[in-house]
């Protein structure tokens, strides 16, 4: 496993990544294990919940991030302080709702999210909508993105984020800068591209964690 490796590769700093859940019930038993076997091999591990909106990722994503210093290297405790100004879906998308024949072909809501999506607001999710009209709880996981904020947390189910201002899915186009990825980045299909992004840590949050470790950690060794 990962913690293997770095025992046996002894690098200065190593850095783990994990959903915000590990803070949470019984989940922070496993965090605590995780704490103990870093000091194991010999390295200080540090805890962080980092907000990937606070990084530039217009996308309210929590991380949550193990950064751990070998013990033989002197340096103060890392400090994550992530400011930077939140991006809006929005804005980050701007220059892409010129939709090509094919995407609008590729993004279309089917007669029954249309009607959830009339029913719900931007920033919202679908499950309002869904009991007022069948009174049931459900979809859940459905929702309007608002486009005056950041995403909610992208995931592996694209078809289930939709557009503010149109009953659309997102096009790749728009899923890449959702995720910070950059917009030359390829897949073998859009779809296979889109789940890639939702289970990845988005590239900006991962540069804004190694710039601060480079910093405060890489540079003072």
């Amino acid at each position: 496993d990962y913690l293997s490796l770095v025992e046996r590769l002894r690098p200065k700093v190593a850095i783990a990544e994990n959903v915000k859940g590990m803070l949470l019930g019984n989940a922070k038993g496993y965090t605590k294990l995780i704490m103990a076997r870093f000091r194991e091999i010999g390295y200080k591990p540090q805890l962080f919940l980092v907000n990937a909106a606070d990084c530039g990722v217009p996308q309210k994503r929590e991380r949550v991030f193990f950064c751990a210093l070998r013990e033989d290297i002197d340096a103060p405790p890392l400090k994550l302080e992530m400011k930077h100004r939140w991006i809006s879906a929005g804005e980050a998308t701007a220059d892409l709702q010129e939709l090509t024949d094919a995407e609008k072909e590729n993004t279309q809501n089917t007669p029954l999210q249309i009607k959830y999506w009339n029913a719900t607001k931007p920033g919202e999710n679908f499950s309002r909508a869904l009991k007022e009209i069948t009174g049931k709880e459900s979809w859940f996981n459905n929702c309007r993105i608002g486009k005056h904020s950041p995403s909610f947390t992208l995931s592996s189910q694209p078809h289930k984020y939709h557009h503010w201002d149109e009953p659309r899915f997102f096009t790749f186009r728009e899923w890449k800068r959702l995720g910070s990825f950059p917009d030359d980045y390829k897949a073998k299909t859009d779809r296979i591209g889109k789940y890639m992004i939702g289970m990845s840590v988005p590239p900006r949050m991962m540069e804004a964690v190694a710039r601060q470790v480079v910093e405060q950690w890489i540079k003072r060794t």
